[in-house]
C-alpha cells in the first residue's frame, strides 16, 4: 500500500486540514508523510520532514520532495498530495494518474482563457514542453489537481538529473510522466478559483485558492468533511 507525500510551505492552514480529512475518508493508504514547514499547529502526521522554506516556491518544492525521497522510512510506492487538493468520493487505493491533455494545448488553453497569459506558471509550462519535445513529439500535461502516483526512487533519480539549477524552470511532474512513459487518463483540471464559482454536482475531485476556500466551495467542504481526522491533535 502506498505512502501519502505532502509537501507544504508552512504555516496554518485550514485547507489543509479539511483536504487531509478528505484522503482519511476517501483513500487507503499506508502512512501519511509530510516534508517541509513548520506545520500547523493542529497537525500531528505519521512522519515529518523538517526543511523551513528558503527559496522560491519551485525550488523549493524540488529541495522537499529530493530531500523525502531520500529518507528509506518512505515507501517506494508514494502518491505526492497537495494541500488544496480535495478528494470527494471513495477511491480506495489510489491506481490512476491523470494527464490535461499535452503541454501545448495546456498552453494555449491558457492563453485564450486568460488575459495575463505571460505568467511564471505559464511560462514554466512552455518550457518544460520545449525541453521534452526534444524526446518525445507530443509530451502529455500531468500538472493536474489530483493525487501523483509514482516511485520514489525512479522520482529520486530524476530529481538529482533535473539539478538544484533547473528544478526552477521544468515542471516535475511532466517530466516524470513522460520520461517513464506513465499510463494516464485524460481528465479537466477542476480548480475552484472564486469565491462564488460553482461547480459540478458530482466532482470527484475539487481544488481550490485561498479565496475560493472563503467562497462557496469552502462551506461545502466544511460540511461534508466535519469531523477530526486522526492527524489533527
Amino acid at each position: 500500500m502506498p505512502d501519502l507525500l505532502l509537501y507544504v510551505q508552512g504555516g496554518e492552514n485550514e485547507e489543509l486540514r479539511y483536504a487531509v480529512r478528505s484522503w482519511c475518508q476517501n483513500l487507503k493508504f499506508r502512512k501519511l508523510c509530510v516534508v517541509g514547514g513548520p506545520l500547523p499547529r493542529w497537525f500531528k502526521p505519521d512522519m515529518f520532514i523538517a526543511n523551513p522554506k528558503r527559496f522560491s516556491t519551485m525550488k523549493q518544492c524540488y529541495m522537499n520532495l529530493l530531500l523525502a525521497t531520500e529518507s528509506p522510512r518512505l515507501n517506494n510506492d508514494i502518491i505526492v498530495m497537495m494541500d488544496d487538493i480535495f478528494i470527494l468520493k471513495p477511491y480506495g487505493e489510489w491506481r490512476i494518474n491523470y494527464n490535461r491533455g499535452t503541454l501545448e494545448q495546456q498552453y494555449q488553453r491558457s492563453r485564450r482563457n486568460h488575459a495575463n497569459a505571460t505568467t511564471d506558471y505559464n511560462r514554466l509550462v512552455n518550457q518544460t514542453d520545449v525541453f521534452l519535445r526534444k524526446t518525445y513529439p507530443e509530451p502529455l500535461s500531468f500538472e493536474e489537481h489530483a493525487p501523483f502516483r509514482c516511485e520514489k526512487k525512479k522520482l529520486h533519480k530524476l530529481l538529482e538529473k533535473i539539478g538544484p539549477e533547473s528544478s526552477h524552470e521544468l515542471l516535475w511532474r511532466s517530466l516524470y510522466g513522460n520520461t517513464y512513459q506513465l499510463p494516464s487518463e485524460y481528465k479537466l483540471d477542476l480548480k475552484i478559483a472564486e469565491r462564488n464559482e460553482l461547480w459540478a454536482f458530482d466532482a470527484p475531485i475539487l481544488s481550490t485558492t485561498e479565496r475560493s476556500f472563503k467562497g462557496r466551495v469552502g462551506v461545502m467542504l466544511k460540511d461534508r468533511f466535519n469531523q477530526p481526522s486522526k492527524y489533527e491533535k
